[in-house]
């Protein structure tokens, strides 16, 4: 932030334009019905956008090349066992409280 206060403050002004203007239309609107949209298309994006970041993270830091070093150059220390099962398991939290959401939101919920 310190190096580009200008662009910080331009991405908050601009959440917050959004975000005030989202709330504006909730507010003014109502229950007013903007558009409609299937919901096939919509789960298929959501699902997609819920499973892409994970596994990209996984591709990305585990089927890395190994690293070229000068001989007699110590290599990286490796991460722990712990360290590396903790970044697995946070990778995958959001997909795992997405999918059990919509199983839940199924069986409570089982006519809508």
């Amino acid at each position: 932030m310190r190096e580009r206060p200008t662009r910080v403050l331009l991405i908050a002004l601009g959440l917050m334009i959004v975000g005030g203007g989202l709330f504006a239309l909730i507010v003014w609107q109502g229950q007013a019905v903007l558009f409609t949209v299937p919901a096939l298309p919509i789960a298929i994006g959501a699902g997609i956008l819920l499973i892409a970041p994970p596994i990209w993270n996984e591709v990305h830091h585990t089927l890395r090349p190994d690293p070229i070093v000068e001989p007699g150059a110590e290599l990286d220390p490796r991460p722990s066992l712990k360290l590396r099962l903790s970044i697995i398991t946070l990778n995958w939290m959001l997909v795992f409280y997405g999918a059990v959401s919509v199983v839940l939101t199924f069986a409570f919920y089982p006519g809508q």
